[in-house]
């Protein structure tokens, strides 16, 4: 499948999982450069329950759930999380397992899934800069220190 217009781009990416990606990073996915396929893998510590994709996608997986309050079990179908903005610009998930919910990054959940970890590489750093691009391909282990000369490099911080 070929992308050549606007409007052919404007149809999928109303669909909610392209919401966020450019014309280019379409194409290469409808073409598979670049990407060979859309990888998922359970999120650690929420094995079972969630799974984190090298796009930066969070989806639970259908299970059932007991109901205090009506005491009786209901299932809940398999979904794609919605993501929300954090007051600093990233997206971020809530994940809930036995009443205990957390909210996580969903850069860092991708990068301690997909990306190889240094022992000294502490902060996860968004390559070119955007925020909402959390792909695996876009994101890198840095230090302190190497995410600070990045920043200061864009000028984000003087």
């Amino acid at each position: 499948m070929e992308i050549k217009s606007r409007a052919q781009f404007s149809n999928l990416r109303a669909k909610r999982h392209y919401k966020n990606l450019s014309l280019s990073d379409i194409r290469e996915y409808v073409r598979g450069v670049g990407w060979v396929l859309e990888k998922w893998k359970d999120v650690k510590g929420y094995e079972g329950y969630y799974a984190v994709s090298t796009f930066g996608r969070v989806r639970s997986y259908s299970r059932w759930v007991y109901r205090e309050r009506f005491g009786d079990y209901v299932k809940r179908r398999e979904r794609m999380l919605k993501q929300k903005n954090t007051k600093h610009g990233y997206l971020s998930v809530s994940l809930q397992v036995d009443k205990k919910r957390k909210m996580w990054s969903v850069h860092l959940l991708v990068a301690l899934t997909f990306i190889k970890r240094g022992k000294s590489k502490t902060q996860v750093n968004h390559k070119f800069e955007k925020k909402k691009d959390n792909r695996a391909s876009k994101l890198e282990w840095v230090t302190a220190k190497e995410n600070f000369h990045h920043a200061v490099g864009l000028g984000l911080t003087v």
